[in-house]
């Protein structure tokens, strides 16, 4: 068997996973500008004669604006294609049909958040507390996916393969399951003066875990594609 479809299926998440990193990357960055926006607001209220520091928190909270569209528009490309991917992988393995299923999950759960944010008065609120089912959808996504290419190592025959990926998937569930817990941890804050501080350093400490975590799933994506094309050879 040639799993045709499977190789469009991994191609198509690696090139997700490029667009994911990007996007982990613009939080990082967002969230240190959040704590930026914080330190030029108190500046801002403690100074308001100096017109430096008004312009300064002003220019801040713009930049943060512009990383978090990037950073979304970035998820949303990087979800449809993975959809797309995944509906190809299905046709040659069942574990890449359950991820499609998380992905659109996660898709349709961020979009709700997001339009919590945008319509509601108390949108913060809803975008955040959405966050943690849409955060739990990704995270299943991820690892269905690595099932399926070990599945598929198996089917062919390729124990150390299927070995490493059943080694990376205890790696990722324990990576991935800190990352969603520094994504969730600010619900905790909604209420408190400290928000947009807590806010901003666990989104870096979420961009960046999620970072390890995208690089490791994004190389074991390469080495199914390798494994695969090997096969067909």
């Amino acid at each position: 068997m040639q799993y045709e479809h499977a190789k469009k299926c991994i191609r198509k998440l690696y090139a997700a996973e490029i667009l994911l990193i990007i996007s982990s990357l613009t939080v990082v960055f967002s969230g240190l500008l959040s704590l930026m926006i914080d330190a030029a607001e108190r500046l801002s209220s403690e100074n308001p004669e100096v017109l430096g520091y008004q312009f300064l928190a002003g220019a801040v909270y713009v930049g943060g604006l512009v990383l978090m569209t990037g950073s979304f528009a970035g998820e949303i490309i990087a979800s449809v294609l993975a959809i797309s991917g995944l509906n190809h992988g299905r046709k040659d393995e069942k574990q890449f049909r359950t991820a499609m299923i998380f992905v659109i999950l996660n898709l349709i759960i961020s979009g709700i958040g997001t339009g919590f944010f945008i319509f509601s008065e108390k949108g913060s609120t809803g975008e955040y507390l959405a966050r943690i089912p849409a955060t739990a959808a990704e995270i299943l996504g991820i690892l269905f996916a690595v099932n399926g290419i070990t599945s598929l190592a198996e089917k062919i025959g390729d124990k150390r393969s299927s070995e490493r990926g059943r080694e990376l998937y205890r790696i990722l569930s324990a990576i991935l399951g800190l990352s969603g817990l520094l994504r969730a941890a600010p619900v905790l804050y909604l209420d408190s003066e400290n928000f947009s501080s807590a806010d901003g350093a666990y989104s870096v400490a979420y961009g960046i875990v999620s970072l390890a975590a995208y690089v490791i799933y994004m190389l074991y994506l390469r080495h199914g594609l390798k494994m695969l094309t090997n096969h067909n050879n």
